[in-house]
């Protein structure tokens, strides 16, 4: 975002030799306006998730799969189930949230992990690696930890525990 903000100040500046004669000063300006307002709301996080939840009401397409062929999003791709029905999971006191619990609850539920990923984020990979407790597909602990908050919070399952019984699994799954 921040490259992108620099490239456009370098080919829209004032004297730049690429706009020369192509646009009058007032309109170079607009561009670097809309270029400021543009950057302003991508950087600020509340304005950024007002501005998903406006440009992407369906949550976000996967536009590249598989080998990088370029698909255009279709029914499989949107919310099938919207979060927000879910009922809340009551978990036992002495179940484990792991990796297979999630996947367990998300199978019953019939969510696919493509609707968990537009609407929290996250890759389909990363969800997989979760489910699967293959703790080395997964990044650094602070963002395993944020991917599994996220995906308990999709699911209606207590954030923090989910996040502290993984963690416990991550943690002594990485050791070895």
């Amino acid at each position: 975002v921040r490259r992108g903000l620099k490239r456009i100040r370098d080919l829209f500046g004032h004297g730049a030799l690429a706009m020369s004669g192509v646009c009058s000063d007032t309109e170079r300006e607009t561009y670097q306006r809309m270029a400021q307002d543009a950057h302003a709301t991508l950087v600020d996080k509340a304005r950024r998730r007002e501005y998903d939840r406006i440009a992407f009401p369906d949550g976000f397409p996967h536009a590249l799969v598989g080998g990088g062929s370029i698909r255009t999003p279709g029914l499989a791709q949107r919310v099938t189930r919207p979060h927000e029905t879910l009922p809340r999971v009551e978990v036992p006191g002495d179940q484990l949230v792991d990796g297979a619990f999630l996947g367990k609850e998300r199978r019953q539920r019939g969510i696919e992990l493509v609707d968990i990923s537009n609407r929290a984020r996250i890759s389909v990979s990363y969800l997989e690696a979760i489910e699967e407790e293959r703790f080395d597909d997964l990044p650094a602990a602070v963002y395993t930890r944020g991917f599994v908050t996220e995906f308990a919070r999709f699911l209606k399952i207590d954030p923090g525990r989910a996040a502290s019984d993984f963690m416990a699994k991550y943690e002594a799954g990485r050791k070895r």
